[in-house]
């Protein structure tokens, strides 16, 4: 563990935070807060719906949470032991 707020313990995070920086801040600049929240509001929208993303095995955030979603809820069958009944 590193001191408080330090990149190495919140590495998803800061990721994530450079990347809203580089794709939406950048070259935007914002009169007001308001047109500001809608933007990253919309680019969140995007970000969790229709990106992909390789730790999700190329899938978008949604789509992996309906996928393990449906592993979860898919009943497992026992494996015949070969027992008669």
């Amino acid at each position: 563990m590193g001191r408080t707020g330090s990149a190495l313990d919140n590495a998803v995070a800061e990721s994530f935070n450079s990347t809203l920086e580089w794709e939406l801040l950048r070259d935007n600049h914002f009169h007001t807060r308001e047109e500001a929240r809608h933007a990253v509001a919309a680019w969140l929208d995007d970000y969790n719906s229709q990106r992909r993303h390789s730790t999700n095995g190329m899938l978008s955030p949604i789509d992996y949470e309906h996928s393990c979603a449906q592993r979860q809820n898919t009943p497992r069958t026992q494996p015949d032991r070969g027992r008669a009944a």
